[in-house]
This record gives structure tokens, sequence and C-alpha cells, in this order.
């Protein structure tokens, strides 16, 4: 069985080999009960076409993208979930939390995001 820094240091060497294919964006989240919204820096966000088994036609669809930012980066506080919005990307657009889940280890983050032009 895998243990938490292993999983870490998996997730720390996939996101250090991805170099230029990373991203440094901020991460908008609702705050919560009311709460004002928060921005935090994620930094070091890999973003790829969202796969095929994951677009159910209904909540993702085909132009969606599977964004992944490790856990460790955020503030341990930071909960994602549909709604959140990532912005300060090459091409300029923001990205919406569309769905979110964190890995059982509690190491990565996988959301699938919908582009607002």
């Amino acid at each position: 069985m895998i243990t938490k820094v292993e999983a870490q240091a998996t997730v720390a060497a996939m996101f250090g080999s991805a170099g230029a294919a990373t991203q440094d964006v901020s991460v908008t989240t609702g705050g919560g009960a009311g709460g004002a919204p928060i921005v935090v820096s994620a930094p070091k966000v890999i973003i790829t076409p969202i796969p095929a088994e994951r677009v159910d036609g209904t909540t993702v669809l085909p132009n969606d993208e599977q964004l992944r930012v490790q856990a460790s980066v955020l503030p341990p506080s930071t909960k994602l979930k549909p709604g959140d919005s990532f912005s300060g990307f090459a091409d300029g657009l923001q990205r919406n939390v569309v769905t979110a889940h964190l890995d059982a280890m509690g190491v990565l983050w996988t959301c699938a995001v919908r582009r607002v032009f």
C-alpha cells in the first residue's frame, strides 16, 4: 500500500516533469456559509483535454477540460467545488469548476472545468 508521503512525492514528480505544461493561476472559492469569496494562489496547475469517459453530456461536456492541482499548494481549508473559478491562464480565459474531486490520500485535486469566453 502506498503511503501519503509516497503519493505526495509521486504527484510532485508528475508536476515537476510537466515543466512548461504547468501554469501559475489563482482560484476563487465561494467561502461557504455566506462568507466572502476567497482568492488563493494555485501555483502549477496542469490543464488537459477531458478524457472521453468523464464526459456525461449533462454535467461534463465534450469541450470541458481537466485541471489538476496539488492539494499541498492550497491552504488546508480549501475545498474546491462547482462554482469556484480559476483565472490567470496564458490564454486569458477564466475556467469555472464543474466537478471537483480530491483523491483518497488528499494529495491531488482533479477538476472538470469549463472555459468562460
